[in-house]
């Protein structure tokens, strides 16, 4: 059995914490986020265009996979999990 074979069996399907280590499955941020909200009412006031700002987001967001890992231990946030 060569590395690339090794490295293909160690994979795990859990992501690990690169703050804290932890091994857990991750939560996943809200679908729409404060600053979100803030960028839709600035749009919506000054260009009339924030009801579909919110509405792309919320479409783009509402597949769990675009949103934001949160570590359950440490909080930290992570678009992208690091499976080991």
């Amino acid at each position: 059995m060569d590395q690339s074979e090794q490295n293909i069996q160690q994979k795990h399907s859990t992501p690990k914490c690169t703050s804290c280590g932890m091994v857990n499955p991750w939560k996943v941020g809200p679908i729409l986020r404060p600053i979100d909200w803030v960028i839709g009412l600035i749009l919506l006031f000054f260009f009339g265009s924030g009801l579909i700002y919110l509405l792309v987001v919320f479409v783009i967001r509402s597949n769990p996979n675009n949103r934001e890992k949160i570590c359950p231990n440490c909080g930290a946030r992570n678009m992208w999990t690091f499976v080991y």
